[in-house]
C-alpha cells in the first residue's frame, strides 16, 4: 500500500515539474535560422537545421509579413500544443517569437 502512495506522489511531482517547463518564455530559447516554404497542405512551413538534420516546423503564430516563399528568417521558438492542419506532415508545431528577416 505504501508503494502505491509513493508512486502517486512521485507521479504528481513529475507532472507539476513538466507543466512549469511548458510555461517557459521564448526569451530563453536560442535563435534559429530557417527558410519559409509555402505548402498546399500546411500553408506555411519553415525548414530549419537542428543537429545536422533538416526539420520542417509549422509556425502557428507567424505574422503575414513573413509568409513569403524562400524568405530566410531568424527566430526563437517553443513547442506548441496546437494541432497541425489536416493533411500536413511536419516534424514539429511551434510558436515563434523575435522573428527577423535575414534576406
Amino acid at each position: 500500500m505504501k508503494t502505491i502512495y509513493l508512486i502517486l506522489i512521485a507521479s504528481s511531482l513529475i507532472a507539476c515539474k513538466s507543466s512549469k517547463n511548458a510555461d517557459a518564455s521564448n526569451a530563453d530559447a536560442p535563435f534559429q535560422k530557417g527558410m519559409v516554404h509555402i505548402s498546399k497542405e500546411c500553408g506555411v512551413v519553415i525548414t530549419i537545421t537542428e543537429n545536422g538534420s533538416e526539420l520542417n516546423v509549422y509556425p502557428v503564430n507567424l505574422s503575414d509579413e513573413f509568409k513569403k516563399e524562400g524568405l530566410l528568417l531568424s527566430f526563437t521558438s517553443l513547442p506548441s500544443r496546437a494541432m497541425q492542419p489536416a493533411g500536413c506532415s511536419v516534424d514539429r508545431v511551434v510558436s515563434v517569437d523575435n522573428v527577423k528577416k535575414l534576406k
